[in-house]
């Protein structure tokens, strides 16, 4: 993925489950105008250096934060790493299969899986 891109990825992001599917994310800004979801909706904060916040939802409500990393595995593809998820998870990779007119549209998978 160009610098230019992922750059322009830097923020954060929250998910449309409305028009997600089983193999497909779909994000768009956190400055974007959603309809009300109870509970919330999850997302992710993709920073500069390496830094990476996961967004979920709180047991009570709300979103809880897990702290991590993101490195570029191959072009197009971040390779997620969350050290202190609570149970300790595996690596996953985020991969891009879009960004047009503000909505990010992204491929999950455990690291490592085909």
């Amino acid at each position: 993925m160009p610098t230019s891109q992922l750059a322009a990825l830097r923020g954060t992001w929250l998910l449309l489950p409305e028009a997600s599917r089983a193999d497909t994310l779909v994000y768009r800004r956190n400055t974007y105008r959603f309809r009300y979801l109870p509970g919330g909706r999850p997302g992710f904060w993709l920073g500069p250096a390496g830094r990476f916040t996961r967004y979920d939802l709180a047991p009570g409500g709300g979103l809880q934060a897990q702290e991590g990393t993101w490195v570029e595995a191959s072009p197009g593809r971040l390779r997620i790493h969350l050290p202190a998820a609570e149970p300790a998870e595996p690596d996953y990779t985020l991969e891009l299969l879009s960004y047009r007119q503000g909505v990010l549209k992204l491929y999950a998978r455990q690291y490592g899986a085909n």
